[in-house]
């Protein structure tokens, strides 16, 4: 899926206005299934890392990060993940060398690269496996808005300047719930690059009265040094235009922008394709994110060509407020 321009409008476009009766049914079903569902008490704490809207908003990387923190705090962790974009339903325990991103999606097997990873479409069903292994808190990867478990804490990414769009619910907008109801049931934010752009949504959290923290994102330890040098950018993630301003702000001269969808499955002819761009333009680097990489990795052919030509620019989430994150986290878990 590729998330509509007018989603993030600043206006009210006639689509969305056409579509919000759709928006208005969606959201009611979203409220619907909350009253009547009552959330199974795991056997573990679980933090949720969720997020308001559909697409990419960082909830991987912030899970990655607030795993590092527990691991320093003496917790070990266990990963929950859907595994959109793969075959498997699951529970099944994530393995990077015996699965590909067709068999468990591509969040899956980064995740599974740092700790222990269960790949379950029924979320209870992968939170009773993880109860079976000697961890002691799962991260679960999306899954706010699924009412099947108890989460002792939601932690809500958001992206600072696109925020909630235009604040319409699906397929209006980008909301996959009415945003009040969203935030009733948080219970703490992280805005990720800046002060929120939209300053509606910034008086509705803080009067929530529920914390809000901030965090950043830098290159990983081991991504290249794009300064100056020209770069073909190709991405299938939730907001690829995130991923072409990191890359400009490192420097990089970005020549092509790249599009595909969220999740893009890679075939032979796109591989085909990026590679004709590559030789066309021998004086640059195919450039794309570590999630498009990893689905890259067991491809056959061009696709393996194109992996091995290809560079990952990498990042790491970085809190701006460790300790007391950490403090309000650990009273519960």
């Amino acid at each position: 899926m590729r998330a509509p321009a007018f989603w993030y409008s600043d206006r009210c476009t006639i689509a969305a206005l056409a579509l919000m009766p759709l928006g208005w049914l969606y959201g009611w079903g979203a409220r619907v299934r909350h009253l009547f569902t009552t959330g199974k008490k795991a056997d573990l704490p679980i933090i949720c890392i969720g997020n308001f809207v559909a697409g990419g908003a960082g909830k991987t990387p912030v899970a990655l990060a607030l795993a590092a923190l527990l691991a320093r705090e003496r917790k070990s962790v266990g990963f929950l993940t859907r595994g959109y974009g793969g075959e498997l339903s699951g529970p099944v325990s994530v393995i990077p060398d015996q699965h590909s991103s067709s068999d468990v999606g591509d969040e899956a097997l980064l995740l599974a690269n740092k700790c222990p990873t269960i790949m379950a479409r029924d979320r209870r069903a992968g939170a009773e496996k993880l109860s079976q292994t000697d961890i002691e808190v799962i991260l679960m990867d999306d899954g706010f808005q699924n009412p099947s478990l108890h989460k002792d804490i939601c932690l809500i990414v958001i992206d600072h300047s696109q925020g909630i769009g235009n604040g319409c619910v699906i397929p209006a907008g980008p909301l996959r719930g009415p945003v009040d109801d969203q935030i009733s049931k948080a219970h703490g934010f992280i805005v990720i690059g800046g002060k929120l752009v939209d300053q509606n949504l910034e008086r509705r959290l803080q009067k929530s009265g529920k914390p809000v923290f901030s965090a950043h994102l830098e290159p990983d330890e081991i991504t290249p040094d794009l300064a100056g040098k020209k770069v073909i950018a190709f991405s299938g993630i939730g907001m690829p235009d995130k991923f072409f301003a990191t890359l400009e702000k490192a420097g990089a001269e970005i020549i092509e922008r790249i599009r595909f969808p969220d999740h893009h499955p890679f075939s032979q002819r796109d591989a085909q394709w990026l590679l004709g761009l590559l030789s066309d333009n021998a004086d640059c680097l195919l450039v794309t994110t570590t999630k498009d990489y990893i689905r890259l990795k067991n491809l056959t052919g061009a696709g393996n060509e194109l992996y091995r030509a290809s560079l990952a620019y990498g990042v790491e989430l970085e809190f701006d407020q460790e300790k007391s994150l950490m403090e309000f986290i650990l009273k519960d878990v």
